[in-house]
């Protein structure tokens, strides 16, 4: 089961870039390619249920994931749904001219092409990205 890490530089604040990747309800509009659909269930405070249709690593996956934005990164943990158990956590660190992204990933279904997966993942953060320089 795949577990890797992709990284991009962003050329915004920390700050900015955080909102920005943090508003999972706007990935439909702005990754179509990796997300098809993101409905709130619940949410308190930075903790938010949501279900969600994702295409990663070449599946079409329906699942309920649990989106942490507090603490100076974006969490997402699967907790039902085709991808239960898998995480994908975004953190935000200063770099020259802007801001790096690094998404930890940890993916577990069996049947995931991880090369796929981990392609997708970069996808997404270059599709999140765009709003900016």
């Amino acid at each position: 089961m795949p577990r890797f890490s992709v990284s991009l530089d962003v050329g915004a604040g920390a700050d900015e870039v955080r909102e920005a990747f943090s508003d999972y309800e706007s990935y439909p509009a702005a990754i179509p390619e990796y997300c098809g659909h993101v409905r709130t269930r619940s949410s308190r405070g930075a903790v938010s249920v949501a279900e969600e249709r994702l295409r990663l690593g070449g599946r079409d996956l329906l699942v309920t994931a649990r989106h942490d934005t507090g603490g100076g990164r974006h969490s997402i943990r699967f907790i039902g749904g085709d991808a239960r158990g898998s995480s994908m956590v975004m953190s935000f660190a200063g770099a020259a001219g802007g801001t790096r992204v690094t998404m930890d990933v940890d993916l577990r279904i069996s049947t995931l092409r991880p090369g796929r997966a981990r392609e997708d993942c970069l996808g997404m953060l270059r599709g999140l990205s765009r709003p900016f320089p």
